[in-house]
């Protein structure tokens, strides 16, 4: 069998056993799952950036895992000779300030530019706790996200957990400086 007709094999008999699966899946789950819509329940650890986690991955690159943390991303810090890109900010102005400290501890190049992997609110909102002068970057596109989505997913993560709505009360997501088309 050719190896393009082998992989949708696959993949059809991996979409068939996930749907066979899923509502024996979801009915062990429980009541907990049921209370928490998009993904995210009472029963969680707060979506907090964790403090003193950074981890240098390689010279000039340094992560701030998620500690599996649901909705804490991934955030990457990548030093520069004359300036640093940090990738993502967590959720609000709280995590956003976690970053920032983070950041201190592995650079001290004057300019930052900031970018994220995608719009969601524990990506983007926590830039707003960065330094005035930080150059925000997004692509065309994500930036359009921003506009037409970015208020209706801060009200809906807002009613997910007192927590969150408590990380995204007050946001205002920053502007970026450079929007280009990649």
């Amino acid at each position: 069998m050719p190896y393009s007709n082998r992989c949708r094999s696959a993949n059809l008999l991996m979409l068939l056993v996930f749907g066979v699966l899923w509502p024996f899946a979801a009915g062990i789950a429980g009541s907990p799952q049921e209370t928490a819509p998009l993904g995210h329940n009472q029963t969680q650890p707060a979506p907090l950036v964790q403090e003193n986690k950074s981890v240098r991955v390689s010279e000039h690159v340094y992560v701030i895992p998620d500690g599996r943390v649901n909705l804490v991303p991934n955030i990457g810090i990548i030093v520069g000779a004359r300036a640093t890109l940090v990738v993502d900010a967590g959720m609000g102005p709280r995590n956003g300030q976690v970053v920032v400290r983070e950041l201190a501890k592995v650079s001290k190049n004057p300019q930052i530019y900031f970018t994220t992997t995608h719009f969601h609110p524990e990506h983007v909102t926590g830039a707003q706790a960065f330094p005035a002068n930080t150059i925000v970057i997004r692509t065309k596109v994500q930036q359009e996200e921003v506009d037409r989505k970015q208020p209706e997913y801060i009200h809906n993560f807002s009613q997910r957990t007192p927590e969150i709505k408590a990380l995204l009360q007050d946001v205002k997501p920053r502007a970026p400086d450079i929007v280009f088309r990649p």
